[in-house]
This record gives C-alpha cells, structure tokens and sequence, in this order.
C-alpha cells in the first residue's frame, strides 16, 4: 500500500512535457490506473480502470505490474 509507479511516454530526443504519462497507485491492496495524455498544454485522462486491467491481467504474476527480466 501506497506505492506509486508512474511511467512517462515521449518520442526520443523530444524536448519538454511527455506526451502521456501512466501512473499506478496501490491502496487497500488494490492497484488503480490512469493514463493522462497532453492535449493543447494540460494533461487529461486518456484511460483507466477496467481499460488498464484487461491489459495488467497479463502481468498477474508480477503483482500486476510489468517488469523486464
């Protein structure tokens, strides 16, 4: 619990706010999701919830989150 991972997307070399930026937050044992996308100087909410599970459900294993080995 309390445990934050956040995971910036930006295209290589590129100056300035990342285009998206992904953050998982654990509380109560439980991971929550958003995505937020840059559009037009402020970052809004691209996905989360159910979207971002469907795709974790793969990295069940790893305490839903991926990891390189």
């Amino acid at each position: 619990n309390g445990t934050v991972i956040v995971k910036s997307i930006a295209e290589p070399g590129a100056k300035g706010l990342a285009r998206q930026v992904a953050v998982m937050r654990k509380l109560r044992g439980r991971w929550q999701w958003v995505e937020y996308t840059l559009e037009g100087g402020r970052y809004d909410v691209l996905a989360r919830g159910s979207v971002c599970t469907s795709c974790h459900v793969q990295a069940r294993a790893t305490d839903w989150v991926f990891t390189r080995r």
